[in-house]
This record gives C-alpha cells, sequence and structure tokens, in this order.
C-alpha cells in the first residue's frame, strides 16, 4: 500500500511540473544561458531593457542605469531570469532582432525593431 501511495505521489509530481514546462512560453528551454547583470541578479536594479539577437536568438536582460562592462555581466538561465521578474513572459514572442524596454517596473514593455548594425 505504501510502495502505491508513493508511486502516486511521484506520478503527480511528474505530471504537475510536465505541465508547468508546457506552459512556458518561450521557444527555448528555461535551461537556456543568457546574459544579465550582476546587479540585476542580486536584486539592486530590475530589468528595465531585453534585446533578443537576430544572430544567434541569444537574449541579454539589462538596466540601462548600469554601465554594460565584463565585471558587471552574469550568465544564468531563462527561468533563473523569468523568477527574478515574471514580466519579462510577456516577452516571449519578442522575435528575434527586436528589443523591448520600459522606463520602471509595472510599467508595459515598448518592444522595437533593433537597427540592422545593432542586429549581426
Amino acid at each position: 500500500m505504501m510502495r502505491w501511495l508513493v508511486a502516486s505521489i511521484l506520478m503527480t509530481v511528474s505530471l504537475l511540473t510536465g505541465a508547468a514546462e508546457n506552459n512556458w512560453p518561450f521557444d527555448q528551454p528555461k535551461s537556456l544561458a543568457v546574459i544579465t547583470l550582476k546587479q540585476i541578479v542580486v536584486g539592486k536594479v530590475k530589468i528595465l531593457r531585453v534585446t533578443h539577437d537576430a544572430n544567434d536568438h541569444g537574449w541579454q536582460f539589462l538596466n540601462p542605469n548600469v554601465e554594460i562592462i565584463e565585471s558587471n555581466a552574469s550568465v544564468v538561465s531563462l527561468g533563473q531570469i523569468a523568477k527574478l521578474d515574471p514580466s519579462i513572459l510577456e516577452l516571449a514572442n519578442l522575435p528575434p532582432g527586436w528589443s523591448a524596454w520600459r522606463t520602471k517596473v509595472g510599467e508595459k514593455w515598448v518592444k522595437e525593431k533593433l537597427p540592422v548594425q545593432s542586429r549581426k
């Protein structure tokens, strides 16, 4: 009886985990490595700019008030970024070669196509 109960619980957890994965809005996995800033990861600043590269379909999650230099860079998973700021889930359909920005958290994301030289 106990073995059946444990198996039933494990199957339920597995199904629920799979269902959560099926609701993932991005066409890339949660484990995808993305570029962000250390200051975002530790919660000092919020994500105010997102870019989706045309050439490699990579993502950057940035804040214009933090200088983009190597010492500020951090590589995390797309899933971790979504946990830090669930509003980025709204940008799952942002096409490669586009960016989105806002001036503060809670505002609507403004989407725009990147200039050609920025998309290389």
